[in-house]
């Protein structure tokens, strides 16, 4: 989703009050965020939880398929 927007993963950590490395880790699936993080995540790309929840499980499921 960020990148479809093309934003930059420093710029989606600074507009969520994140540091790069955690919104990098939370992209590559390597953290298990907090809510407050993927709330800020989600406000930061201008989405609701629900939607960036299910463009996760929507990701999954093309990668379960490959």
């Amino acid at each position: 989703m960020r990148e479809k927007r093309g934003i930059t993963q420093e710029r989606l950590a600074q507009d969520a009050g994140l540091t790069t490395g955690t919104v990098s880790l939370v992209e590559r699936g390597r953290s298990n965020p907090a809510w407050g993080t993927v709330k800020a995540i989600a406000k930061a790309l201008g989405v609701s939880v629900a939607v960036l929840a299910e463009t996760e499980e929507q990701r999954e499921g093309s990668r379960r398929a490959s």
